[in-house]
């Protein structure tokens, strides 16, 4: 009995073991597998102008040694002449003129602007094309928070771009001063993307673009919208209705390749006027 009772808990602490290593290792993988930052941006284009803007956020520093942008099959790419280090949020443009492109860093601690000149990108007709997926009319409050909810997950070839059209009755004045505010979230707890607007409501855009790439297969996509509606002023309607519209858009690869070997490769959807 005595050997029995021994072997039954020498088994336990094997097994115990076992899993305890298993989880440990899982938690590990899961570590080193997140993704430690948030892209948010898009690509317009109107006739031969063609811009790319992209906010970085990050949630552990990284140290950059290269840019590629992707669009079908162009390319362009930098390689950085020394590797930079990013502690806090950075910002990235793509600029093209008809008689330059440009690629630009702007790094914020500390500021430092970096520009190089770069290959040309433009997107044909057929990128350009928006596929609409979803449409919805609502009523907002003023005050209440309009949820919008979706697996709104990219792929290497396509994102989403949402469209808030605003439809407004008697908002023509300062004396009618309203605001909208879009955010947008990844996985449902964190925010990623914010609009706000609280101009007087004649300046008001008609429709408001928020761009839904991320980082495909990697958990950094978009899954939810919040849009509010404020009365500012006292003349001001205390509901104001409008149109959520999601479309498909074609993308542009945009390829961040770290120090330590890891790339990351955010997609931005393209809109063209």
């Amino acid at each position: 009995m005595r050997k029995q009772a021994w072997i039954i808990i020498i088994s336990v602490v094997v097994v115990s073991a076992i899993i305890i290593t298993y989880l440990a290792a899982r938690s590990a993988n899961h570590k080193e597998g997140q993704v430690p930052l948030l892209v948010n941006g898009f690509c317009y284009g109107f006739g031969e102008l063609f811009n790319c803007k992209a906010d970085i956020v990050l949630n552990k520093p990284i140290i950059l040694s290269s840019i590629e942008l992707r669009l079908g099959s162009q390319e362009t790419s930098i390689t950085l002449p020394v590797p930079l280090m990013f502690e806090k949020s950075f910002s990235i443009t793509y600029t093209v003129t008809p008689s330059k492109a440009t690629l630009t860093i702007h790094k914020t601690a500390p500021p430092s602007i970096i520009t190089f000149v770069v290959n040309p990108l433009y997107p044909s007709k057929d990128m350009c094309k928006l596929s609409l997926m979803k449409k919805q009319d609502a009523n907002l409050t003023s005050g209440t928070a309009f949820p919008y909810e979706d697996h709104l997950e990219p792929g290497e070839d396509y994102a989403y771009i949402a469209q808030v059209v605003l439809a407004p009755s008697h908002i023509d004045s300062a004396e009618s001063l309203v605001s909208i505010d879009v955010k947008a979230f990844l996985l449902q707890d964190t925010l990623a993307w914010e609009f706000y607007e609280a101009l007087p409501a004649s300046l008001l855009p008609r429709s408001i673009l928020i761009p839904l790439g991320g980082i495909p297969s990697r958990g950094a996509y978009y899954t939810k919208l919040i849009i509010l509606y404020s009365k500012i002023a006292k003349d001001a309607p205390s509901a104001i209705p409008i149109e959520l519209r999601l479309y498909r858009a074609s993308v542009v690869h945009l390829v961040l390749r770290l120090r330590s070997g890891e790339t990351l490769d955010a997609v931005l959807p393209i809109y063209c006027h």
